[in-house]
């Protein structure tokens, strides 16, 4: 009966920790885009699983040799295959190579043409290469508040309902499509990099 208690407690302060964090989101989508600079700077270079077994951590995730990165290894690849092949990042919804908005990547700058928008800066590449992707899914295999509390949430927001195509596809689709978020032009990768960022620094 403790046991029950206690796992109940357990996964109540997960919902907890997970509703606050997308209370503070709310609070703070006014400064998301210097938020979301520190945290694409945190994780640079750094591996969420070797963090979380306090070992070596700087190396990108997708270079991780730890036998417990494999098979997120697998999926990093998966999603970074399908949304590249099958196009599912909307148009001026991201960097073409790194999906962090235009805004931040130094790829780009601001275009002085009539349309406005960005265009490619001669001689830069991404500052933030591989790490929105890499970090979201490397986290979410390093730790349990995300695999069940924030999951739940992601799959209420991702809004699976189609019954011939897998739940995968319904989330690459729904990572890859344009929103404007604290008046930035981002895709929802970045807001969901963003979150669960904020729900480990909880």
């Amino acid at each position: 009966m403790l046991q029950l208690e206690a796992a109940y407690l357990h996964q109540q302060q997960q919902q907890a920790a997970v509703k606050e964090a997308y209370v503070q989101q709310q609070k703070l989508e006014g400064h998301a885009i210097e938020k979301l600079k520190q945290h694409l700077i945190a994780w640079q270079n750094k591996c969420p699983i070797c963090v979380m077994l306090q070992v070596d951590a700087h190396h990108r995730f997708s270079n991780c040799t730890d036998a417990d990165a494999a098979a997120a290894q697998q999926q990093l690849q998966l999603m970074q295959t399908n949304m590249t092949d099958k196009k599912l990042f909307v148009k001026y919804s991201g960097c073409f190579w790194c999906y962090v908005p235009q805004k931040i990547c130094e790829r780009w700058e601001i275009s002085e043409g009539p349309k406005g928008g960005y265009c490619l800066k001669s001689g830069m590449t991404c500052q933030f290469s591989g790490v929105m992707m890499e970090t979201w899914i490397g986290m979410i295999a390093a730790h349990d508040i995300l695999k069940d509390a924030y999951a739940d949430e992601l799959k209420k927001r991702v809004n699976h309902q189609s019954s011939d195509r897998g739940f995968n596809e319904s989330l690459w689709k729904y990572m890859g499509q344009k929103l404007i978020w604290g008046g930035l032009e981002c895709n929802n990768l970045t807001k969901e990099f963003y979150t669960v960022c904020e729900i480990i620094e909880q």
